[in-house]
C-alpha cells in the first residue's frame, strides 16, 4: 500500500512536452506538498505565528501586489487572444480545442502560455499571506482556499497526465480576462477607505465570476454532447464539469449571503428600529 503510494507520488510523468519543465520530471509530490502546506498554513500555522503579534501595516505592499497582478493578468490576456486565434484555425475551432503536436509552429508559444499561467496561479498564494499578516481571518474563507488549491492543483496534474492545451485552455484564458477586472477593484479599494466605498461594482465582479463558470460549464460538456470524436478525455472534461458546478455553487453562496441576504437583513433591523 505504502510502496504504492509512494510510486504514484515519485513518479516522472510520462507527458514528453512538460518532462523538464516541472521540478522532479512531472512527479505530482511537490503539488501535494505545496498544497497541504497552504491550507495548514491558511487555517492554523499562520494564525498560531501571528497570535502575539500586531497586524502588519501592508499598504503599499498590497498595491504594488494588485499593480503587479493587474499587468501579469493583463500580458496573458493579451496573449490568450493570440492563443485563441490559433485554436480558431483548428477543424472544429472552439468547439473542440485539439492539443498542437510537438512540431505545430505555435506549441512552444502554448507552453510559454501555460507556464506563465500557471506561475500566475502560484502567486495568488500571497494574497492569502497578506490576509494572515493583517490578521483578517475573515477572508480566509473555505472558498478562498479552495479557489487556489483546486486552480493549481488540477493545472498541474492535467499538464503531467494529459500536457498542455486543449479543451481546458478556456479556462485560463477567460481567468486572466476576470482577473484584470477583478485586481483592478483592489487596487482601487485600496487607496483609500473613502474611495472603497464608493465602489458600487464590487457585487458586480462576483456576477462576472458566476459567468464565467457558466460559460466554461457550456463550453466543456460542448465536445461530449456536441463532437462526439473530439479526443478530450471524459473524466477530465466531467471534472471540470463538477469543479464549475462546485464554484457556481460556492460563489452563488457567497453572492446570495453578501449582496441578496444582508440587505434584506438591514432593511428589516431598519423597521424593528
Amino acid at each position: 500500500m505504502l510502496s504504492r503510494l509512494y510510486d504514484l507520488l515519485t513518479r516522472p510523468t510520462e507527458v514528453v512536452e512538460v518532462v523538464g519543465l516541472l521540478p522532479f520530471n512531472g512527479a505530482i509530490w511537490p503539488i501535494v506538498v505545496v498544497n497541504v502546506f497552504f491550507v495548514v498554513f491558511a487555517f492554523r500555522l499562520g494564525p498560531w505565528l501571528m497570535r502575539n503579534r500586531e497586524p502588519f501595516n501592508l499598504k503599499r505592499v498590497i498595491m504594488v501586489y494588485n499593480i503587479f497582478q493587474i499587468i501579469y493578468n493583463g500580458i496573458m490576456a493579451v496573449l490568450s487572444v493570440k492563443l485563441l486565434s490559433h485554436y480558431l484555425e483548428q477543424p472544429d475551432g472552439l468547439a473542440c480545442i485539439r492539443p498542437m503536436s510537438m512540431d505545430h509552429p505555435a506549441k512552444k508559444f502554448e507552453i510559454f502560455c501555460v507556464l506563465l499561467y500557471i506561475g500566475n496561479k502560484f502567486s495568488d498564494y500571497l494574497e492569502t499571506l497578506f490576509f494572515i499578516l493583517r490578521k483578517s481571518y475573515k477572508q480566509v474563507t473555505v472558498l478562498h482556499v479552495y479557489h487556489h488549491i483546486m486552480m493549481t492543483t488540477f493545472l498541474y496534474l492535467h499538464m503531467v497526465t494529459r500536457g498542455i492545451g486543449g479543451q481546458g485552455s478556456t479556462i485560463g484564458m477567460l481567468n486572466t480576462f476576470v482577473h484584470v477586472v477583478m485586481y483592478v477593484y483592489y487596487l482601487l479599494s485600496s487607496i483609500n477607505t473613502e474611495l472603497k466605498k464608493s465602489l458600487w461594482w464590487k457585487k458586480y465582479i462576483t456576477q462576472l465570476q458566476l459567468a464565467q463558470f457558466a460559460i466554461l460549464f457550456v463550453h466543456q460538456l460542448w465536445p461530449l454532447v456536441m463532437v462526439p470524436d473530439c479526443p478530450v478525455s471524459t473524466v477530465w472534461q466531467c471534472l471540470a464539469l463538477t469543479q464549475a458546478v462546485v464554484m457556481m455553487w460556492m460563489f452563488g453562496n457567497f453572492y446570495h449571503k453578501t449582496y441578496i441576504r444582508k440587505p434584506k437583513d438591514k432593511q428589516l433591523t431598519g423597521k424593528q428600529s
